[in-house]
């Protein structure tokens, strides 16, 4: 890690920074009977293990008449990086300070898990065309684990920072990034869903999956001046009051449209359509996010043209809102009282759409996205002595 920091002017500072950070990859312990000369049936039981239980000893296995999945792993496979990257300027206005700046995190090396047995398009049964039918007729797939994945995550960072003047604090932050990656990464699943495992540079590349183009974050917490005059009974009940807020919003995640069955015949699960049109819609609602008919299945046998990820889902909101005043009874005994809102505005926030085609529900969304709440109030008192 290296860093640096400087006062260029009065209140106004420069930083900037960069990093590599390894980590190791959880391959499992079977990955290291993965390649030759080993030739393994591995099923840990217990899968957790102690010192009076280790791991089992893998039982040697017959090349002969193999089925199921083989699996294997890259001779020369490097741990996954991260190399971060970041320069902002801040400038300070009395109580106020403005920070704008760049981020850019860049993965290489990540871990993907390609299977080498894929067949080639054609309308012909892809069983008896994969590359090793020929001396592996009953194995269904070679999935190879490697290290060849990238992403890159670039993002213009700007905050508002307000420090408590006037009873008042407030945090606003905003951020404009976009995140390219030719995998959805290992740990959802790392695998291709292109026809072929090494044109990732053409099929792959595009947006990632955590790819929100734009968030706000603003959080607020305000001490109500009203009453700081009053005495007695009237001071004590109307004085002292704050208010916080939290408000968040972001842009959707991207989305992937498929085919209802695949068309590529290579063995895959699933695949991606032809694009034949404009699939935006100028007012997207849950009964209709995008243009269905802008897609079609391609012709069978064939690599559709849609890209990874084209697509995004509905913007995200949520406001939060609170109340509260501590009441000083007597010198030790307090009362502290509390009102507060979750999704104060009762904002829905929905689901990514149904993006399989052929069905009567494509394009639809019908559930809200796990864990939003619609609005939620409650009232607690406290007695401190």
């Amino acid at each position: 890690r290296v860093g640096f920091a400087a006062n260029v002017h009065p209140g106004t500072v420069i930083r900037g920074g960069y990093a590599r950070v390894f980590f190791r990859d959880n391959t499992g312990p079977q990955v290291p009977f993965a390649d030759p000369p080993y030739v393994f049936t591995y099923a840990p039981n217990p899968s957790t293990t102690t010192l009076s239980t280790p791991l089992p000893i893998p039982a040697p296995q017959s090349v002969t008449n193999l089925s199921g999945a083989i699996r294997g792993m890259q001779l020369d496979y490097k741990n996954s990086h991260v190399d971060e990257a970041s320069f902002n300027v801040e400038q300070s206005f009395g109580a106020t300070v403005l920070t704008a700046g760049y981020v850019g995190v860049f993965g290489r090396n990540l871990r993907i898990s390609p299977d080498l047995d894929f067949a080639p398009p054609s309308p012909v049964s892809y069983i008896t065309r994969r590359p090793f039918y020929s001396v592996l007729p009953n194995v269904t797939s070679t999935p190879h684990i490697e290290s060849s994945g990238y992403s890159n995550y670039n993002a213009m960072q700007v905050s508002l920072q307000r420090r408590l003047n006037g009873g008042l604090t407030a945090n606003a932050n905003y951020t404009w990034s976009h995140i390219i990656s030719d995998t959805q990464g290992y740990s959802q699943g790392g695998l291709y869903t292109s026809a072929l495992p090494y044109q990732t540079a053409t099929l792959e590349r595009g947006n990632g999956d955590l790819d929100i183009r734009q968030r706000f974050a603003l959080m607020l917490n305000y001490q109500i001046p009203f009453g700081a005059s009053l005495t007695g009974w009237r001071g004590g009940l109307i004085k002292g009051w704050q208010v916080n807020a939290i408000d968040v919003w972001q842009t959707g995640f991207p989305f992937t449209v498929v085919n209802g069955s695949p068309q590529s015949d290579t063995g895959i699960g699933s695949d991606r359509p032809n694009v034949v049109g404009n699939p935006i819609v100028s007012n997207p609602s849950i009964h209709r996010w995008f243009n269905a008919s802008a897609f079609t299945p391609q012709p069978f046998g064939t690599i559709g043209n849609e890209a990874r990820d084209a697509l995004y889902g509905p913007h995200f909101r949520h406001f939060d809102l609170s109340l509260f005043k501590i009441f000083a009874l007597t010198e030790r005994l307090h009362l502290e009282t509390r009102a507060e809102s979750f999704n104060l505005t009762n904002t829905p926030n929905f689901a990514l759409p149904n993006a399989t085609l052929g069905t009567t529900s494509t394009g639809t969304i019908s559930s809200t996205r796990t864990g939003s709440t619609p609005r939620q109030l409650q009232f607690a008192m406290r007695l401190t002595f």
